[in-house]
């Protein structure tokens, strides 16, 4: 854990890792639920794939913040997973603000810049840890 985190409250992250544990559950119960209805056409197949994948990801904040099981870098999420989270997030805040642009709302054009401000700031998070990391 580098000087920009803080170490929060054991009860906090019981908190937060059994809200993720029923983000997670509503993922599977999504997935279960396209499996289900019996079609299998290629757009339902991603929309699973997708979902699995944050179903996947919420499972394991969610087993790390209950279980109390931090990765090597101390954090809840590897350097890889924070920059390909922020990969994620910076192009859909740009294409958020595209769009609304286009219609001509502001509001959630300055939301997507504010994201991509937050996204550039979580990679350079992750950069800062990977240079840590390189050091020890």
């Amino acid at each position: 854990m580098n000087s920009n985190e803080s170490q929060p409250s054991k009860t906090l992250e019981k908190v937060v890792g059994i809200a993720t544990s029923l983000a997670a559950l509503l993922f599977w119960f999504l997935v279960v639920f396209f499996l289900i209805k019996g079609r299998y056409d290629f757009a339902r197949l991603m929309i699973c794939l997708l979902l699995i994948i944050f179903a996947l990801g919420f499972s394991k904040l969610s087993y790390r913040l209950l279980m109390d099981k931090p990765n090597k870098s101390g954090g809840l999420l590897s350097n890889f997973s924070l920059k390909l989270l922020c990969i994620s997030l910076g192009v859909l805040s740009i294409i958020m603000a595209a769009t609304s642009l286009y219609e001509g709302v502001v509001f959630p054009a300055l939301s997507g810049a504010f994201l991509l401000i937050v996204s550039l700031y979580g990679w350079d998070i992750a950069a800062k840890r990977a240079e840590t990391d390189k050091k020890t």
